[in-house]
């Protein structure tokens, strides 16, 4: 069975890593805005990326583990009500492009693959940590691996 927080910190690790996506992020110095799990954070501020396991099942047959991995990118919605589509598809292009390049390696598992299997689109998600009422578009990846030890 594939450790869901190896993986999940294996990619936050990735995508914290990317100084394109840290300036899309608007990063203050030592910090981060990449969160872990599906709860919705309770403070911090927009722009923001979520990542969570939405499906974990395991191939008996293969003996590897498939998971679905959602990176929820949050944004604040702009003065006039309106959701900051600019903001949000430069945020998902950048993470799709960084998972692609840079796949996570995860301790004691063989990895197969991590891929982009869709999208959903933009749609309200309420008031985000700040009070402020905000959007989201999730991107879902598909991993396959295999604990080895």
């Amino acid at each position: 069975m594939v450790n869901e927080y190896l993986l999940l910190n294996s990619l936050k690790t990735v995508l914290d890593a990317d100084a394109a996506l840290t300036a899309l992020l608007k990063v203050k110095s030592g910090s981060t805005k990449v969160i872990l799990g599906p709860t919705r954070p309770s403070m911090g501020s927009n722009p923001t990326i979520q990542l969570f396991v939405s499906d974990h099942g395991e191939d008996e047959e293969a003996k590897w583990g498939k998971l679905q991995v959602t990176a929820a990118i949050l944004s604040s919605d702009k003065a006039d009500g309106t959701a900051d589509v600019q903001e949000i598809a430069n945020i998902v292009e950048r993470v799709v492009m960084v998972v692609d390049e840079t796949p996570p390696s995860l301790t004691g598992h063989r990895s197969y693959n991590l891929g982009l299997t869709g999208f959903q689109p933009v749609s309200p998600a309420g008031a985000g940590a700040d009070g402020k009422p905000q959007h989201v578009q999730e991107a879902h990846f598909l991993y396959r691996g295999i604990k080895t030890t």
